[in-house]
This record gives structure tokens, C-alpha cells and sequence, in this order.
């Protein structure tokens, strides 16, 4: 009875958690930032050591995908959020690949993103030694293949006539 004082109905509450959930995700974000200024290599090593951190963090899994799995209906305002916030974090994950000088950063992020939510199933479902206990291995050769493919490009040799 207590929440309804603070919240007109149950999907109120769901979205004030999520948007709790989003400003904690910023405040990571802002570390990441402040942590290594202007060193965009060093802030995309960082974003894996915290996202290390949050795979074996809780054994609950993500409380956005959870959230998500739990509302199904499209129009949910929770959902529009849930939506919003996993895009958002996706497009700056690319941000920063393309910053630090990542080849297809779109599709490293992608990936990058993909690894990281499995990784947080992988942990929920097969334990501490499952998949997961490789993600950062994993997520590093993952990198490494970007950068490789960023390499410098050479030029054609010209052939003396």
C-alpha cells in the first residue's frame, strides 16, 4: 500500500526502477570518461573490466531483460524505456569503438553487445564456470579482430613499366 502513495500505478513504479536503473548505467558511463580522459582505447578497456563486473555481479541477470521478458505488451511504457536504454548503450558503445579508431564499429558494438547479454544468461543459467567465466577473453580477441581489420591500409605497389 506503501508504494501507491509514492506511485499512481504498478507500471509507475516499474519505470521510476528502470529510470533508476538508467541513471546508475549513465553514472558508469561518466566514470568510464573521467577515469581515462580523451584515451578512448583505455575508456573501451574500461567499458569491458565494468561489463566483466556486471556479468557475474548478480546472478539475477540484467534487470532490463528482465523487465523486457516480463512485458510483452509493445506500448508498455516500461518497454518504450527498456528499448530506449539498451539502444542508447549500443549506440555509445559504437561511439567510443569508432572514437578509439575501430574498424565497423557498429557491427564490433553489436557484437560486443550480443557477448555481453549472453554472457550475463550464460552466468545466470550455467554458473560461474560456464561460457561466461571466458567473456573477457573472449570480448578482447573479439576487439583485437576489429583492430586488426583497422589496420593501416597499404597502397597498391606500382609496377615499373
Amino acid at each position: 500500500m506503501t508504494l501507491y502513495r509514492h506511485f499512481d500505478s504498478k507500471d509507475d513504479l516499474i519505470v521510476a526502477y528502470l529510470r533508476g536503473v538508467a541513471a546508475e548505467v549513465e553514472e558508469m558511463w561518466q566514470d568510464i570518461a573521467r577515469e581515462h580522459p580523451g584515451d578512448m582505447p583505455a575508456q573501451l578497456r574500461s567499458w569491458l573490466a565494468k561489463a566483466a563486473e556486471c556479468v557475474v555481479a548478480d546472478d539475477r541477470g540484467c534487470d532490463l531483460a528482465n523487465a523486457a521478458v516480463e512485458l510483452t505488451q509493445d506500448g508498455h511504457p516500461a518497454r518504450r524505456l527498456i528499448e530506449d536504454l539498451k539502444n542508447d548503450h549500443r549506440h555509445r558503445l559504437a561511439a567510443l569503438c569508432r572514437a578509439a579508431g575501430i574498424a565497423e564499429p557498429e557491427i564490433l558494438a553489436d557484437t560486443l553487445t550480443l557477448l555481453f547479454e549472453g554472457a550475463r544468461v550464460s552466468h545466470q543459467a550455467a554458473g560461474s564456470k560456464g561460457p561466461s567465466a571466458e567473456f573477457i577473453r573472449t570480448a578482447e580477441a573479439v576487439i583485437e579482430s576489429f583492430k586488426a581489420k583497422s589496420g593501416p591500409k597499404r597502397k597498391p605497389a606500382h609496377r615499373a613499366r
